[in-house]
């Protein structure tokens, strides 16, 4: 092996350790079944996403990242963590935000998106579970975006270039979908393309985790609102 090849086979093997570590981990009978052991009643649903997500944090997030600071580089432009082009990022973060908030908004309420999400299977939300879960949804999609578009993508880009990255960081992210089944897997393919442009354009990763956050809060929230049998308390 090369020494030009090696960030590329860091970056794979890194990101697809830390994804198939977090999967196994997060579906696994053991976690379930630790989780109901301690779970008060009616509580087991937000404890065992809450556990997922931050598994997600740290085996997509925190380990990855610590691992190539020590191993790859220390430079944060070089990972996708620097500002980028900061102007640029917000302007387009602005217009693809409403654009999927109206997608949103007539896709969250069809039966096929109701019977997977919101991922919290509970009847009555208090505002302090939509505060928590939003938070930790955009942890987790911060810890995502940075394993995908961040390290994998960046590192991939600098030692391969832009053709050979997006090929590869699609690739990837479509067929971590599949357990989400086709219909994710197969939208995971336009959106990975998308999110590596403008990855690529804005020089780092805070337009997808901003896209990303958006997609999945709104979702949520309008999922909550249109499921027959779940309803926000109007107070704690």
């Amino acid at each position: 092996m090369s020494p030009d090849d090696q960030p590329t086979i860091f970056a794979l093997t890194t990101a697809l350790t830390g994804f198939l570590a977090y999967h196994f981990l997060a579906q696994s009978h053991w976690l379930r079944h630790w989780i109901r052991n301690r779970s008060a009643r009616g509580q087991f649903s937000q404890n065992r996403v809450f556990a997922q997500r931050f598994l997600g944090i740290l085996f997509l997030g925190l380990l990855p990242f610590a691992a190539t600071w020590m191993l790859q580089t220390r430079d944060p432009d070089l990972i996708g963590l620097g500002k980028g082009d900061l102007y640029q990022s917000l302007r387009a973060t602005a217009l693809l935000s409403v654009v999927i908030v109206l997608i949103t908004f007539f896709n969250a309420q069809k039966e096929s998106n109701l019977d997977m999400y919101p991922q919290i299977r509970v009847k009555e939300w208090s505002w302090r579970l939509v505060f928590w879960s939003s938070l930790t949804w955009a942890l987790y999609l911060l810890a995502y975006e940075f394993l995908f578009r961040g390290l994998l993508f960046f590192l991939v880009l600098h030692a391969e270039g832009f053709a050979v990255a997006t090929a590869v960081n699609v690739t990837v992210y479509a067929l971590t979908h599949l357990p989400k089944g086709e219909k994710e897997t197969l939208g995971a393919i336009p959106l990975g393309f998308v999110l590596c442009w403008f990855t690529f354009a804005t020089g780092s990763i805070w337009l997808a985790v901003a896209v990303h956050v958006v997609m999945a809060l709104s979702n949520e929230w309008l999922s909550i609102y249109y499921h027959p049998e779940m309803r926000v308390k109007k107070t704690d």
